[in-house]
């Protein structure tokens, strides 16, 4: 019995899209209020769009449609990206 284990494509694929509780969640399990906090959180992050999705549409936008069609749904701001306390307010 010293064969080695191989699971395959789709036991792999299921694994990393089935619901499991990481850490994060096992911690919040302590107290209701942070669960609630922490399951809510979760399902925000599914429901936004990833950051590289929405710059990877716009740099497309920019490079195949006209400025109207490009700026009617993108705005750039030319200055230093804040940080701290109000990076969180602009993202």
């Amino acid at each position: 019995m010293n064969q080695k284990y191989a699971p395959s494509l789709s036991k792999i694929r299921a694994y990393f899209l089935s619901e499991r509780v990481n850490s994060g969640l096992l911690k919040a399990a302590n107290n209701p209020r942070t669960l609630a906090k922490a399951l809510e959180e979760r399902e925000e992050e599914e429901r936004t769009t990833p950051r590289h999705f929405i710059i990877g549409g716009a740099i497309d936008a920019k490079l195949t449609t006209t400025k109207a069609i490009f700026e009617k749904e993108y705005a750039y701001v030319d200055c230093i990206k804040p940080g701290g306390k109000m990076k969180v307010f602009i993202d």
